[in-house]
Formats: C-alpha cells, sequence, structure tokens
C-alpha cells in the first residue's frame, strides 16, 4: 500500500500534484481529486491507484476535447482525429465521444444543420461543394442529406444569381460568350445543380454590348497582335486566340482585315 504524503496545487488551474510515501507520483485533476476523495494520508492500493491514473487520463482527453469543442462545433470525425494526434488510445477516444454525444456537446446531424445554415448566409456555395466539404469531415451521407433540405430552391437561386452578378463583375473587360462561360463553370463549380444555373442566367438577363464587344475586340486584338505579328501564321494563331476568348468570328475576320 502507498499513502498520500502531500497534495499540492500547480500554476495551471484546477490541476494538483500527488505525493506518495514522499515522493512525486503524478498529477490529477480537480474532477479526478473529488471522485477518488484523495487526501493526506489516504492508502492507495495498486489497483485503486490504477484505476486512478485510468480516470486521469480519461478526464485529460476530455478537457481537451471540450476546449477544441470550445472554439466552433465539430464533427466527430474531427474531435476523433484531434484526440489521436494528441496520441490517446482509440478506446478511451470513443469512450470520450461517447460521453460527449449524450451530453450532446457532439451531434453531427446539428453540425451538419449548422454547416450549412452558415454556408447560406456567409458563402455563395452551391449544395455539391457544401456536400463535398461535409463529405471531408466524414458526416455520414443521410445526416448532410437532411441538412441540405435546408437549402430551399429558393435560396439556392437567390445565392447562384449573387454568385453569377460577382463573376460578372470581375470579368467586365471580357467578350460576353467569355463571361458566360466563366459564370456557367463558376456555378457548377460551385455545386449548383442545372436547373439552378439556368434560373440564374435567366434572371441575369445577360445581354451582348456590341459596341463594348467591338471595343474590347479592337484593344484585345491588338494587344496579342503584339506578340504574334512576327510568328510564322501570326494571323492565325490571333484569330484563334481572340476566338478562345470567346469573339464571335465575323467580327474577329472584320478586325483582322483592318488590321496593320
Amino acid at each position: 500500500m502507498a499513502k498520500i504524503t502531500k497534495i499540492s496545487t500547480q500554476k495551471r488551474k484546477g490541476r494538483y500534484n500527488i505525493f506518495l510515501d514522499g515522493h512525486y507520483a503524478w498529477a490529477v485533476t480537480e474532477d479526478v481529486l473529488i471522485k477518488y476523495h484523495l487526501a493526506k494520508g489516504q492508502e492507495l492500493d495498486p489497483a485503486i491507484i490504477q484505476q486512478i491514473q485510468e480516470t486521469e487520463q480519461y478526464f485529460q482527453a476530455y478537457n481537451q476535447a471540450l476546449n477544441y469543442l470550445s472554439y466552433q462545433l465539430r464533427s466527430v470525425a474531427e474531435v476523433r482525429e484531434h484526440l489521436q494526434t494528441l496520441e490517446y488510445d482509440n478506446t478511451l477516444i470513443q469512450k470520450v465521444i461517447a460521453q460527449l454525444s449524450q451530453q450532446e456537446y457532439l451531434n453531427d446531424q446539428q453540425y451538419a444543420d449548422s454547416f450549412v445554415r452558415t454556408a447560406i448566409k456567409i458563402s455563395l456555395d452551391g449544395p455539391g461543394k457544401i456536400t463535398r466539404k461535409l463529405q471531408r469531415k466524414k458526416v455520414a451521407a443521410v445526416q448532410i442529406q437532411q441538412s441540405l433540405a435546408l437549402f430551399t430552391p429558393a435560396l439556392m437561386e437567390q445565392n447562384a444569381v449573387k454568385l453569377a452578378q460577382k463573376v460578372q463583375k470581375q470579368a467586365h473587360n471580357q467578350s460576353y460568350q467569355a463571361v458566360l462561360q466563366k459564370i456557367k463553370k463558376r456555378l457548377q463549380t460551385a455545386g449548383y445543380p442545372a436547373t439552378i444555373v439556368t434560373q440564374a442566367l435567366a434572371q441575369l438577363n445577360l445581354q451582348p454590348d456590341l459596341k463594348h464587344e467591338q471595343q474590347l475586340l479592337a484593344q484585345t486584338g491588338q494587344k496579342l497582335w503584339r506578340r504574334y505579328q512576327k510568328q510564322t501564321n501570326g494571323r492565325q494563331k490571333l484569330y484563334a486566340a481572340l476566338a478562345r476568348r470567346g469573339f464571335n468570328s465575323v467580327e474577329i475576320s472584320n478586325f483582322l482585315q483592318e488590321l496593320n
């Protein structure tokens, strides 16, 4: 039997040093101190010492998880991976996760719902991109699907229009066709379904401005011509470069005819 000969407080709040038979043994949290009624003069057999140490490790892992959760909501997988990086045993990790889940500190459905609501408010991600992000958090497919019900078609269209307008503004110095393709690609990459992409473009009501297109073609063409004019088949290369930028083939041909 070992006897507790001293209990001292650490600088870290809620931590205590335990001395057995005059020598430092280990430190415990206040939770463990209270749970086992540890006090000076108390005698501990090897079995209870092992139990205390295991409980201490559990409370350490539990508090680490709580601290990790204090900054923001986390998925079960994120908490598990965090504790694994701290080298806790998987059995202990599962015990901590079970406790946190029982206390509703961990709930992947609530996490997914919150994630979707936040994405709708502060990002312009479509349901496809949101799904991919939740999959990376290892949220179950059924929970992702349920949370995406919060992203109604009306909200999708609203956010898709905002994203389309943003792309249109960024690409204002590009051809009508180039802007159109950029918007479509951005909306698709963001994970909006085809029907929403079509609806967003209809709301945007994009129309080519012929005067602006001609001015843009002339500016872009003159700039590119400086690159190609001394190359073999320079005019053909210029035509191809302008076509890739979405300019009208007839307008390109007219520009090339007037090019010195």
